[in-house]
């Protein structure tokens, strides 16, 4: 039996939130927990009123044109940050010590 190809498997409304949040809203939100905490609980009530079977890209069609939960600009909104540059984003803003002290960032 052959599995099905991932961006045409519906899943839950919720399972998809959870993923939306963690993949953009927490990386690109990571500096700013009031944000954070507010996108979260739309997007739960989103899901909870919501309750239907959806794929990935339905979801990004349906959140990038008909929902108004996120307040970044649409092309921010767009784009996907690695986690390599989210990982030196971090750095920046809260260098280690060592690191600082031996001028690697």
């Amino acid at each position: 039996m052959r599995k099905k190809n991932p961006s045409t498997k519906k899943y839950h409304i919720s399972r998809i939130v959870h993923w939306y949040f963690g993949n953009y809203c927490a990386i690109k939100c990571h500096d700013n927990e009031k944000q954070l905490f507010e996108c979260q609980q739309k997007l739960e009530e989103f899901a909870n009123k919501f309750n239907d079977f959806l794929t990935h890209q339905e979801f990004l069609d349906l959140f990038e044109n008909h929902i108004s939960i996120c307040k970044l600009p649409k092309e921010e909104r767009r784009k996907y940050i690695t986690w390599k540059t989210f990982a030196r984003l971090q750095q920046e803003k809260n260098p280690c010590p060592v690191c600082k002290k031996f001028g690697i960032y």
